[in-house]
């Protein structure tokens, strides 16, 4: 049985009207999907973000799957998961990377341990790869940087942006604890 929340809430967050409606979007591209699909999350909320992941995590758990969640502690570990992302996934509905950090102020977009040069490299990276990426994985790939990576993400994956299936740009809610109602699913 799967976890009822608030009409409004789920773990950790209230959404506001504009992260509900793009939550709602997500849900549809999980129960619509088969097969390989690629998302991106563009949030400049890691509250917003965490939220997205717990809810598509219980939404997987209710169809026996599971949400394999990559999430780097550095730039280096992020530009270091690309082979992670061609392991292989059985019983995953999608794999989750989430790293919605941005630099520090007066940090060089491209200067060594810049996030911003971490995505541009990893996406670099899954751009030249993308149909082993396509053949390799039989769900989901939901990239959630910072929003404010996602000028970045054109010129270092046009092509990779071209397949994806699902472009996600929540902004922040009232950050709240959940309210359990019994009978309500998050919606």
């Amino acid at each position: 049985m799967s976890k009822s929340f608030g009409k409004d809430t789920g773990p950790g967050i209230s959404l506001g009207h504009q992260a509900k409606a793009e939550w709602h979007r997500l849900r549809q591209q999980l129960d619509l999907a088969h097969g390989f699909w690629l998302g991106f999350l563009f949030s400049p909320s890691g509250a917003v973000t965490r939220a997205f992941r717990q809810r598509t995590e219980t939404i997987l758990k209710s169809r026996a799957l599971t949400l394999q969640a990559l999430q780097p502690e550095t730039p280096e570990e992020l530009e270091a998961l690309l082979p992670r992302l061609f392991e292989p996934h059985s019983n995953t509905g999608c794999v989750w990377l989430e790293a919605p950090r941005i630099d520090s102020p007066g940090t060089e977009p491209n200067a060594t341990g810049s996030w911003t040069r971490a995505w541009s490299q990893l996406l670099l990276r899954l751009n030249e790869r993308r149909e082993r990426l396509r053949r390799t994985l039989d769900c989901g790939l939901l990239l959630a940087p910072h929003s404010r990576i996602k000028p970045h993400v054109r010129d270092a994956a046009p092509d990779l942006w071209s397949i994806r299936s699902i472009v996600l740009e929540p902004i922040a809610g009232r950050v709240n604890p959940p309210v359990a109602a019994p009978g309500n699913r998050f919606e």
